[in-house]
């Protein structure tokens, strides 16, 4: 194990150490029956909760309480029978725990939806001064798997302003009403106050699907055509998954998923496994300004943080997802061996998917990046500052 994934060891077990959990899980159960817990009480608004080693934790909460760190030592697994929702400060899990919000072999089902939110409360300085927690750190191994659905399409025809339908080419399996869908733009606006191109993307809601046309809530307000100096598609993406990470208040104390997991599972030799999930407004890595105490590099929406690039190294999968919203970075690939494919980012700063340090190994493939901005940053030597794809 490197430093870095020593320090961070040492900065999330203080995040939480056992004895210092309100709510303690004793045996085998459903997080909402009192006998899982010691003292027969389920948690409630401020728990902070431990599942020991050897425990695994279904979670079948309806409708979170406000919660504060839940420390991940044995399982916790998301039930598959029904909606759940979990409000929580900071998600942990250690080394040899499992976190599972479906898998490949399990995945959850399209008409089940897992909403987990970070809190907006403030960061303890003095027993946080690395900012790590207040989101998923997480040391063991991750499965995250929602419904697949794809995240973009081809646009059959061009779309002109005033359209509230499109035809696509591909499957619309599991494209529903109420999912928000990107409406790639193929112009500018033009400049911002601060000199930068503002593109024609537009989002809206679904309305309806039939056969191959989605029909949307509000007209478009731009042409979306085709290039005429070249042959190229114009694309439709899905922003929404029925598994979803989000941040309470964008405005405020923002979450991040840190993965740093390089231990296989034995029965699938599985690390790190995150499909169909959305992350919105999550990262609090704000890449326009310095890097400071209260602006710590590396609090990325979803970020794989040197699980190992070697030829034996294992594969970490981030496939089909949605990323929106960062003020620093999409999709993170930082020292890690990954296959990072079918995803799609959307207004995000600096850079939508990026490689950190240049050694990273794997394969991105067929993924739809949109709505990057860069920014002047002279103490990053340009960076990941450019508003690249």
């Amino acid at each position: 194990m490197d430093t870095s994934h020593t320090q961070h060891t040492e900065q999330a077990n203080a995040l939480l150490a056992p004895e210092d959990a309100t709510h303690v899980a004793v045996k085998s159960g459903s997080w909402s029956d009192p006998d899982t817990w010691a003292g027969g009480k389920v948690p409630d608004d401020f728990s902070s909760i431990q599942i020991p080693a050897g425990i695994s934790i279904l979670y079948d909460v309806k409708n979170s309480p406000d919660l504060e760190t839940i420390r991940v030592d044995g399982e916790l697994k998301f039930t598959r029978e029904h909606s759940t929702e979990m409000r929580v400060e900071t998600i942990l899990t250690t080394m040899g725990s499992h976190f599972d919000a479906g898998s490949m072999d399990d995945p959850i089902p399209s008409d089940v939806e897992i909403d987990i939110v970070f809190r907006d409360t403030p960061i303890d300085m003095n027993a946080d001064p690395e900012m790590l927690g207040h989101g998923m750190v997480a040391f063991g191994e991750v499965d995250i798997q929602g419904a697949a659905k794809e995240s973009h399409l081809v646009i059959k025809e061009d779309v002109p302003a005033g359209a509230t339908s499109m035809a696509v080419e591909g499957d619309l399996s599991n494209w529903q009403p109420g999912d928000t869908i990107l409406v790639v733009g193929t112009g500018y606006l033009g400049e911002d106050a601060n000199g930068v191109l503002m593109t024609e993307d537009e989002t809206r809601e679904i309305v309806r699907v039939e056969g191959d046309t989605i029909y949307f809530d509000q007209p478009l307000e731009h042409d979306h055509e085709r290039p005429t100096t070249q042959e190229a598609d114009i694309y439709v993406g899905n922003l929404s998954r029925n598994v979803t990470f989000s941040s309470e208040n964008p405005e405020g104390t923002r979450g991040h998923v840190m993965l740093h997991n390089n231990t296989p599972n034995a029965e699938d030799g599985s690390i790190n496994d995150v499909r169909y999930a959305a992350f919105e407004d999550l990262g609090r890595t704000d890449k326009t300004i310095p890097v400071s105490d209260t602006n710590p590099e590396g609090r990325y929406p979803l970020h794989l943080h040197r699980v190992g690039t070697d030829a034996d190294a294992h594969t970490s999968n981030l496939i089909g997802n949605a990323v929106s919203g960062g003020p620093g970075w999409g999709i993170v690939q930082h020292e890690s061996r990954a296959m990072v494919n079918d995803n799609i980012v959307f207004d995000i700063t600096g850079g939508g998917i990026v490689s950190e340090w240049g050694n990273e190994t794997g394969a991105w493939i067929n993924n739809l990046v949109s709505s990057v901005t860069g920014y002047d940053a002279p103490n990053k030597n340009g960076d990941g500052n450019q508003g690249a794809a």
